[in-house]
């Protein structure tokens, strides 16, 4: 079957449009981040296991961001496309209109999570230096707005002045969520960073994937990149947990961690002073 085009305006009047893949047969499944918490590298774990397996995979995030538009400002004549049956739903950084979904409720949630301190700190190298930029379109304009911040401060003003509040905010939805919807898998970016393999092999065994061994062990080995030093101008500019102790004063740690107070608490990262 071929592909089907979705055409619309979003809600800032930007036009685009969704190459959505044919379903397959058997239930649909959600796979969620948050910015900065490696998420591209989930997102890529998930289609290539999709690929593997011959699943539709379907990523919102990535098409829209090619045409500069962010999910967000999706109208919500879409929600029923992810009530449908037979497809991967991948690239959701916040949770979007999704628990209006009746599918979204009781499906199966894949979620990945990363120290917010971390995450802040990523945001900062990624704005300064590596994120890339759409060719047009909103997501444009807000992208290089927060570059030029980033290469007038240090990352700890950067925190403390707030620029990664937005980010950080959507941990607390998501703890919610968790919390009160049935199928949420969590998985901590620490646990997982040195343990592609047997990672790989737990989200084929949640998405209900019967792979052989070998055939994950190449989709986390081809995705397990460590580099030795720290590249700042990467997209992978080091992979190691903690690295905010490196580059946070103690006045931005504190900011964070009595921003994300609750959400912390909750995925169990505990506070550099304890």
């Amino acid at each position: 079957m071929p592909q089907t085009i979705i055409r619309f305006e979003t809600r800032q009047g930007h036009s685009v449009q969704l190459l959505i893949p044919p379903s397959r047969p058997g239930p649909s499944y959600f796979v969620l981040s948050v910015p900065k918490a490696g998420s591209i590298l989930f997102n890529s774990v998930v289609e290539d296991l999709c690929s593997a397996a011959r699943r539709s995979y379907f990523n919102i995030s990535s098409q829209l961001f090619e045409q500069g538009a962010h999910v967000e400002d999706c109208p919500r004549t879409l929600l029923p496309f992810y009530d449908r049956d037979g497809y991967v739903f991948a690239g959701f950084r916040q949770p979007w209109l999704l628990r209006q979904v009746p599918r979204y409720r009781s499906a199966t949630k894949l979620f990945l999570v990363r120290d917010p301190r971390d995450m802040a700190v990523s945001l900062y190298f990624s704005m300064r230096d590596s994120h890339p930029l759409p060719m047009a379109g909103p997501m444009r304009e807000s992208i290089s707005s927060v570059r030029v911040i980033a290469n007038t401060i240090d990352v700890s003003s950067f925190v403390c002045q707030g620029h990664a509040d937005k980010m950080l905010v959507r941990l607390a939805p998501f703890a919610r969520q968790a919390q009160a919807l049935p199928g949420f898998r969590i998985f901590r970016y620490e646990d997982i960073i040195w343990e592609k393999r047997s990672w790989c092999a737990e989200i084929a065994r949640c998405l209900h994937m019967d792979l052989p061994e070998d055939v994950l062990n190449n989709i986390a080995d081809r995705h397990d990149v460590r580099p030795d030093t720290e590249r700042p101008t990467e997209h992978i500019r080091q992979v190691k947990p903690g690295n905010f102790r490196a580059h946070l004063d103690e006045q931005a740690i504190r900011y964070v961690e009595t921003f994300c107070e609750g959400p912390m608490k909750f995925f169990n990262y505990a506070p550099a002073a304890a």
